[in-house]
């Protein structure tokens, strides 16, 4: 075996449950997660786990050292995948979010057994499922997972894949759409940041070393039992929809932990979020939003190009928003939404209805701006926006100017203005087409206003 090639065989590539080898033949992880998505298919569920729990289960216990905390916390990942499958963007790259996954469920599980029992103590003498390693291997496993989390994406893919799951290199690449030498780079440049980051933590391990190391990992990865495949994507299937009924039959530990990991994605998304909107605020001086802010700030009323210059053809806005935009012929609407707006509400996928009172959108003239006291350090950009007030539904974008004069979209949304009220869906351009109902998906927020009083302005502080 050539070392630069990761593990042409392991235990992970052996398949115990016959009724799925064909789901294994003939579908990649893309087409399996479709199926469940859209008929909750425990079998398409139950090839994915019969494919890859034997490295989600091998992660849980190299951090665990528990063979039954281990498989709760494996099966906490699938349900996980099963809450999470309709939204993840490359479905091409599960193995590595699994991987992801089940280091966190692990250490979440970890982290709540230190709180919550006293058997910690004993951690180290009750892991008799495992085999009994030499000292390198010993000294290496407690860190090695805690540094494979930290691995940029593109080469923990490929070493997850190619060394803790026993993918070949051929596999990798023709499944990752790439040539296969592009693998190969990717393996020693990341077995070699490995290296220098356990070289940080006091082990010394040539790359050749470090290689057959992470190859111990696939060898020592064993496949789940059929009943457990079983069990694992039906409860998937209950877990994903909700479903009261049979839900107490899956085991309380791995929910508790799913439902704890689950809680943490909620809020890294939604922090992202926010820092998506506070983007301005976080890197005002290192380009990005913050420099076109400033830009349409010190250009003041410097007049429009069009959005067609503006942006490059196929960067996800329909084409029909990339004609030259007239003036609308409706201006009642321009003229109704000058004013000040304070925020009642914003509704974020996958979160409840957030309060929005320090966010406010001032509209004077062809500009807008946003005041959000959200963040220690309040911000208050400044946008032109271009409003079509006779499209169905009515369509109001955002953007700001660059050097030269070009417009660069900002945001791109819908718009509702009733009375005292207005409603704004919007994307960022590079997320996506422009929304066509005001629907809490994808990338898509959605802001509720009330019309402010026009002897009022400030927003309310930060405590």
């Amino acid at each position: 075996m050539h070392m630069n090639d990761g593990p042409i065989n392991s235990p992970t590539r052996r398949r115990r449950t016959p009724e799925l080898a064909q789901a294994h033949d003939n579908e990649n992880d893309r087409k399996l997660i479709r199926r469940f998505v859209l008929r909750r298919d425990e079998t398409a569920f139950a090839a994915l786990v019969e494919r890859h729990a034997p490295m989600v289960h091998a992660v849980c216990l190299r951090v665990l050292r528990d063979a039954h905390e281990a498989e709760d916390a494996c099966q906490a990942t699938f349900l996980v995948l099963a809450r999470k499958a309709g939204r993840l963007r490359r479905p091409e790259l599960l193995a590595n979010w699994l991987y992801g996954v089940a280091y966190r469920s692990a250490r979440k599980a970890q982290r709540q057994l230190i709180r919550h029992s006293a058997h910690t103590t004993c951690r180290e003498e009750t892991s008799g499922a495992e085999p009994t390693p030499e000292v390198v291997w010993r000294d290496l496993r407690p860190v090695l997972d805690a540094e494979l989390d930290r691995l940029p994406g593109k080469y923990r893919t490929a070493v997850v894949m190619c060394y803790l799951e026993g993918a070949t290199t051929e596999d990798a690449a023709r499944h990752l759409g790439c040539p296969r030498g592009t693998i190969l780079s990717r393996l020693a440049r990341g077995r070699e940041r490995l290296r220098k980051r356990l070289v940080r933590r006091g082990l010394v391990l040539s790359t050749g070393i470090l290689g057959l190391l992470l190859a111990k990992c696939a060898s020592a990865a064993m496949p789940l039992s059929e009943s457990m495949v079983h069990a694992t994507a039906k409860a998937a299937r209950l877990f994903a929809g909700g479903h009261r009924t049979g839900i107490e039959n899956i085991p309380r530990r791995s929910v508790e932990i799913a439902h704890a990991v689950l809680r943490d994605m909620r809020v890294v998304r939604l922090f992202a979020i926010l820092l998506g909107m506070a983007s301005l605020a976080i890197i005002l001086s290192c380009g990005g939003w913050g420099l076109h802010m400033q830009i349409a700030a010190d250009r003041g009323a410097a007049g429009p190009a069009t959005e067609a210059q503006s942006r490059p053809a196929g960067d996800g806005v329909d084409k029909g928003d990339l004609a030259p935009k007239k003036e609308p012929v409706a201006r009642d609407d321009k003229e109704t939404i000058q004013g000040t707006w304070r925020g009642v509400t914003l509704h974020i996928p996958g979160q409840a209805p957030m309060p929005a009172e320090k966010v406010a959108f001032t509209f004077s003239g062809d500009k807008v701006t946003i005041n959000c006291n959200l963040f220690p350090q309040p911000f208050n950009p400044t946008f032109g926006f271009r409003l079509d007030g006779q499209a169905r539904p009515r369509t109001l974008d955002m953007f700001t100017l660059e050097p030269g004069g070009k417009e660069r979209l900002e945001m791109i949304g819908i718009y509702e203005l009733d009375g005292d009220t207005f409603k704004y869906c919007e994307v960022l351009p590079e997320n996506g087409i422009r929304p066509k109902d005001f629907t809490v998906q994808g990338a898509q927020m959605i802001w509720e206003f009330k019309r402010e009083p026009a002897n009022k302005g400030e927003l309310p502080k930060n405590p």
